[in-house]
């Protein structure tokens, strides 16, 4: 094996890359979680404007077929009248009186009804302009906020990169058996390199036995935590990956 003193020293440096990468990866995986609660802000607006514009095309809708009818209402009360001037009896004229004022009822009926849309219409197009403005409102601080952490989230998977990318460099150094106990412990834990400190591996909290925690110390050997396998370094052979 290599010189152990070289190899705890690189081991101590890939525990710093290991953490600074943890740390990334963690405000990295936030990002998309903002994004979808703003996205969900957002679809909460647009459905309160997509159903406040749905009641004011109904009722729109309704108004012009209100209109519709009290036109055709006009026009049977046009032919009525025109009726009414013909006739020559006064059973017919009184049927055709009767078919007047039937149809005036009528109408005044389609009025009464064309005037309350016309009050609701009112008043759902208040809630309309309300809703839209809210809407838009918050679609432009969505797209401000969104780009904003994307740039974040590019900027941090950059640093991300880089952190990986000098990882895998330095892990080159380790010799050929710590490298491949490096390899299998990463593959097993996401932190696989921690500190023993005080006889107790920092990783999982279990006291280590005294002579492993000597030998530690002795750096005799590289070795690994019994209990959650995770390669065990001492504090004071903690150093910069730049150093």
């Amino acid at each position: 094996m290599a010189d152990l003193q070289t190899q705890y020293v690189l081991l101590a440096q890939l525990k710093l890359l290991h953490e600074q990468a943890s740390r990334l990866q963690v405000e990295l995986d936030k990002i998309p979680v903002e994004i979808k609660e703003l996205e969900n802000g957002l679809e909460g607006r647009k459905l309160q404007f997509d159903s406040a514009k749905e009641a004011l095309d109904l009722h729109k809708k309704q108004l012009r077929e209100g209109e519709q009818d009290l036109r055709a209402i006009e026009d049977k009360i046009l032919k009525a009248q025109e009726k009414l001037m013909e006739v020559k009896t006064n059973d017919a004229y009184s049927a055709a009186s009767s078919e007047v004022e039937g149809q005036k009822g009528q109408k005044a009926k389609v009025e009464d009804r064309m005037l309350e849309l016309m009050q609701r219409l009112e008043a759902e197009n208040t809630v309309y302009k309300e809703a839209e403005s809210v809407y838009l409102e918050f679609e432009t601080a969505f797209k401000k906020e969104k780009g904003e952490l994307d740039s974040i989230a590019a900027r941090l998977k950059g640093e991300l990169d880089e952190v990986l990318s000098k990882r895998a460099s330095l892990a080159e150094g380790l010799d050929p058996l710590t490298s491949q106990l490096y390899k299998r412990v990463c593959h097993q834990i996401k932190a696989p390199i921690v500190e023993a400190s005080q006889a107790m591996c920092s990783g999982c909290r279990i006291r280590l036995r005294p002579q492993l925690y000597n030998q530690i110390l002795s750096q005799a050997d590289v070795y690994q935590c019994p209990s959650c396998s995770r390669i065990l370094i001492i504090k004071e052979k903690t150093a910069s990956p730049d150093a």
